[in-house]
């Protein structure tokens, strides 16, 4: 069926589909470029104008949606099956697609250039499959083919996807899934924010579904920023205390040594100068039912490690200036940044509290190591930002490159703030290479060059990026072609040509 469909659009491109709306003439309901056709010359034109009407008869009665638009985003196909599913106007051939969808769910598949790309994605409380694909003519990129319908009538194309690859949730595998339970699925990874694509994070989010149906104690390892809170409450969301008590998150670092027995356990009426006349309840106490999420719990002070070990031996506590103990049933998920066993060694963290806290450890992979999740977190913070400004951007497909060879020491937080950065500073509809902020070149070392024990990089494309990146680090650091030419020793029209090349708009 996809190959059918990608052969008759092919087919209508070549016939002349790829024209402008004012470029297209009705004839018998049927649509036809002017250029060479009217009602008077379809007799001497009967085998391309046949062509057409078949081409047009077929994607009509495919039982998915056929979009096609140009390299401008202007559409140049649509089948019927489109219309209907999209609830779109019949006369839509000529139309920006951006003047068509406000559902960013659709949005974000859309916005990412002539990549290639496979998504699953919630559309008006149906669970959607949409296909992209480049449509080329004579070697040339001329425009994108979108293939898309519910799940249910695409389920073929998902044993070619990773969710295929992965029991996704509980071990069921893909083509087990009913409609409603992928909507779940899609539901619950987009409340928590994550985004994931890559073997590595499937095959981790698998590992925390399965966790998630015990209340045994969880250790997410991971650098700052990698999105570890993210995952701890896509493990409580996945549970059964989802529905019986609240995810309390503390950052163990936040307080001094005497506040933190207070914060965690509450104090009782006149427990200390300050306190409150009705008293507070701890977080332990608000987390009753539910999960208590202690992030850095490598901070918390060594002396206090004791009764913080008591409490999740008994499950039981004391508030401050209390006589009485409380029972809990709290489930608890740690996480740290630090190298928590080297601090054990030393003695800097109880070794009896980290095998309490250790039952289930989860390493969080760093951004760096799972680059193939860079262009869908890109999408997803593009769709968030551009929903939360009432705007829309995109990136092209040169600034997505540079993004994913970069090392992101800041993970996905920093990502995160430089895509929200570029949505607010930049006035053009397309963020291109030049938009990036000159402290990107240089707080980032683009992977030009494999590491040290990896197999080399071609001559030709490593001289080939290390010239792009200079030229873009120049025009951005002196702004105009003039100077940077001057600094790099080329003509300014050498320059200007560059800059033209890789995508550097010198407007």
């Amino acid at each position: 069926m996809c190959a059918i469909a990608t052969y008759v659009i092919a087919l209508c491109w070549k016939s002349g589909f790829n024209r402008r709306r004012e470029e297209v003439k009705i004839v018998n309901n049927i649509k036809f470029p002017c250029e060479g056709f009217s009602e008077g010359s379809l007799e001497k034109n009967q085998v391309v104008s046949s062509s057409v009407f078949w081409s047009q008869e077929i994607i009509d009665n495919l039982d998915v949606g056929i979009i096609a638009v140009d390299r401008n985003n202007i559409i140049t196909v649509c089948n019927a099956f489109a219309d209907n599913f999209l609830n779109l106007n019949s006369n839509v051939v000529g139309c920006n697609i951006y003047e068509l969808f406000f559902d960013y769910s659709i949005l974000k598949i859309i916005s990412v250039g002539n990549q290639l790309s496979e998504e699953l994605c919630e559309h008006n409380g149906l669970a959607i499959y949409i296909k992209r694909r480049k449509i080329h003519h004579r070697n040339k990129w001329v425009g994108n083919l979108y293939i898309f319908g519910p799940w249910s009538l695409l389920a073929e194309f998902s044993a070619k996807t990773e969710l295929g690859t992965v029991g996704f949730s509980g071990g069921y595998a893909c083509n087990d899934f009913q409609e409603n339970a992928i909507l779940k699925q899609l539901q619950l990874l987009e409340d928590c924010n994550i985004v994931a694509k890559s073997g590595k994070m499937l095959t981790l989010l698998d590992l925390c579904y399965k966790v998630a149906q015990y209340d045994a104690s969880v250790l997410i390892l991971g650098e700052s920023g990698v999105g570890k809170e993210a995952i701890a409450r896509y493990i409580h969301r996945a549970s059964k205390r989802y529905d019986k008590g609240k995810f309390i998150g503390v950052n163990c670092g936040a307080f001094s040594q005497d506040l933190i027995s207070s914060e965690l356990f509450g104090y009782e009426s006149g427990a200390f100068t300050g306190a409150k006349r009705e008293g507070k309840p701890g977080l332990f106490e608000l987390a009753h039912c539910g999960t208590l999420f202690l992030d850095e719990v490598a901070e918390l002070p060594l002396d206090f490690q004791v009764k913080f070990l008591r409490v999740l031996q008994e499950c039981q506590f004391m508030r401050v200036g209390g006589t009485k103990n409380i029972k809990v049933d709290v489930r608890i998920i740690a996480a740290t940044n630090q190298d928590i066993m080297q601090m054990v060694k030393i003695g800097k963290f109880r070794s009896d509290l980290f095998y309490r806290l250790n039952v289930i450890a989860i390493n969080v992979p760093p951004l760096r190591e799972r680059k193939e999740d860079i262009s869908q977190l890109v999408n997803h913070f593009l769709r968030t930002f551009n929903a939360k400004y009432q705007i829309i951007k995109l990136f092209s497909d040169e600034t997505l490159d540079l993004l994913k060879n970069q090392d992101w020491p800041g993970n996905v937080r920093e990502l995160a703030n430089l895509v929200e950065r570029l949505i607010l500073t930049t006035n053009d509809h397309v963020i291109r290479p030049g938009h990036l902020p000159a402290s990107f070149f240089a707080d980032h070392k683009t992977e030009i060059m494999a590491a040290e024990g990896e197999d080399l990089v071609p001559l030709k494309e490593a001289v080939k990026g290390l010239e792009k990146q200079l030229v873009i680090k120049a025009l951005n650091m002196y702004g105009s072609t003039y100077k940077a030419a001057k600094v790099l020793g080329v003509s300014q029209s050498t320059m200007a040509r560059k800059a033209k090349k890789y995508g550097y708009d010198i407007s």
